[in-house]
């Protein structure tokens, strides 16, 4: 369900209190609870399906249009200066015992602008984004468990979707306290991630690009360094952000951020690699899920190209759903892979004894992810 804004009598979206509040009324979401953690790994994956279904719906909406709650919210360039002038004010005198925090977070300026040059550049595309995709800003089915509707909808604003999901990874994906203060029982929960991300793309539906998809391991590394930041930076200008409990508290906030931004860094190679597969399996089933729109044998054209009977044609590169039959199955079968040529004629990748002339295919209402 999406959040329906119930209008006052004059029509007006919300109402002014005498103190200048503004309240806004919603329609009861019946049947559903709200969690304050991920007691089991599967409540942590309805909400990834939740949040990546968040992207799907919007994927068309102008983001751009929308208004900036909190300027500069997710700008990790932006975080990485207020940080600076923090440390060089240095106010209270704090800066020197946060010292391994502050090299820390020096030591990797060159990240704070990763995820934004590929904004400027146009590799990553500006979403309509959340901001604050904690578990308990999804309402749950009483029954299924899964995802019934996103709700804490202040901070929607223009961003980036590996923003949304890193925050999440960020909240969910690892078994301590944000002020732990046992630093050994700071560490990233790769099942968590696996499991988290698997359900993102599932309910994102193929509507993250390729180089959002890769980056996403990007956006868990970010969020959380830029997170560790903001605490360091509170910290350091004397708590007046972030409610504390006790002296220091702000500081170990850090510190846990600091330590879960290390063991990311630690298992780099093993985050893209789980990224890279899950996508492969999105990939694969977001396209099969497509209609089809013609099922046709293939005929070789005048400029040697093959195409399907509506004029759909195959080249170098080109992705074909064909049916196949070789020596270990017992009856033909439908197989997804490319088109290539060998100076002489087109074959199919993995079949190159297979003629194409007169090859049953299927054409889909959109192509492969990506083509």
């Amino acid at each position: 369900e999406a959040m329906e804004v119930v209008p006052l009598k004059s029509g007006h979206p919300y109402y002014t209190d005498s103190q200048g509040g503004a309240w806004r009324l919603y329609p009861f979401v019946e049947h559903t609870i709200c969690h304050q953690s991920a007691d089991t790994p599967e409540l942590f994956a309805a909400s990834g399906r939740a949040f990546g279904r968040f992207q799907q719906l919007l994927r068309d909406y102008p983001a751009e249009t929308l208004h900036e709650t909190i300027p500069r919210f997710h700008d990790t360039e932006d975080r990485l200066a207020k940080l600076k002038a923090a440390l060089a004010a240095d106010k209270l005198g704090r800066a020197a015992e946060c010292r391994p925090e502050l090299d820390f977070v020096l030591a990797r300026e060159a990240d704070c602008s990763v995820a934004l040059q590929a904004l400027r550049e146009g590799r990553l595309p500006l979403r309509v984004t959340h901001n604050d995709t904690k578990l308990n800003n999804v309402l749950m089915d009483e029954e299924t468990g899964e995802g019934v509707c996103v709700v804490d909808l202040d901070t929607v604003m223009p961003g980036l979707s590996i923003n949304d999901f890193g925050d999440s990874i960020r909240f969910g994906a690892n078994h301590c306290a944000e002020d732990e203060r046992d630093l050994s029982k700071v560490a990233l929960d790769l099942h968590l991630f696996e499991l988290y991300t698997q359900a993102f793309l599932e309910g994102a539906g193929g509507t993250l690009t390729e180089e959002e998809v890769a980056y996403l391991p990007w956006g868990a590394k970010l969020m959380t360094l830029e997170c560790g930041m903001r605490f360091l930076t509170d910290h350091l200008e004397g708590d007046v952000y972030f409610h504390i409990d006790r002296e220091g508290q702000n500081l170990d906030r850090c510190r846990t951020q600091c330590k879960l931004v290390s063991d990311m860094e630690a298992h780099w190679d093993e985050l893209r690699r789980i990224t890279e597969q899950l996508a492969d399996v999105q990939e694969y089933i977001s396209y099969l899920t497509r209609p089809i729109t013609e099922e046709s044998r293939l005929r070789k054209g005048t400029a040697g190209k093959y195409r399907t009977a509506k004029g759909h044609y195959y080249d170098c590169t080109s992705v074909i759903e064909a049916l196949v039959s070789d020596e270990y199955h017992d009856v033909p079968y439908w197989t997804i892979t490319s088109v290539e040529h060998n100076g002489r004629d087109y074959y199919l990748v993995g079949h190159k004894d297979i003629p194409m002339k007169g090859l049953r295919v299927h054409v889909r209402t959109q192509p492969w992810p990506w083509q």
